[in-house]
């Protein structure tokens, strides 16, 4: 068994977030509180079009972005359909989306 990896150390994270913020930089414009007009499909309903919310922020000192997202105004149709997701965008390798929405989690990578 090699112990080599252990006597590196950990990596500095004030130099991991500091790269982290800095990868973060590229999505600066996206901050800030957004509505308009989205447009869903779900299985039981065809296209439909709704109004969203979203606000979309640095956190944990600028390291990853944060983005919440919600439907403001329902069509009949979608009434009883929580339309809503909590994203976060963090830069690691690559960066990652991890997405939370209508009771399902997923992961995606750029």
């Amino acid at each position: 068994m090699s112990f080599a990896a252990f006597a590196q150390g950990r990596p500095d994270p004030a130099a991991t977030i500091a790269a982290q913020r800095d990868a973060m930089k590229s999505f600066a414009a996206m901050d800030g509180v957004w509505r308009g007009p989205a447009w869903t499909i779900l299985p039981s309903v065809k296209n439909t079009t709704i109004t969203q919310t979203e606000r979309i922020g640095p956190f944990l000192d600028g390291s990853i972005k944060v983005i919440e997202a919600a439907v403001t105004t329902r069509t009949a149709v979608l009434a009883s359909t929580p339309l809503a997701s909590f994203p976060t965008i963090r830069q690691t390798h690559v960066y990652n989306l991890h997405s939370h929405a209508i009771g399902l989690v997923g992961d995606f990578r750029y």
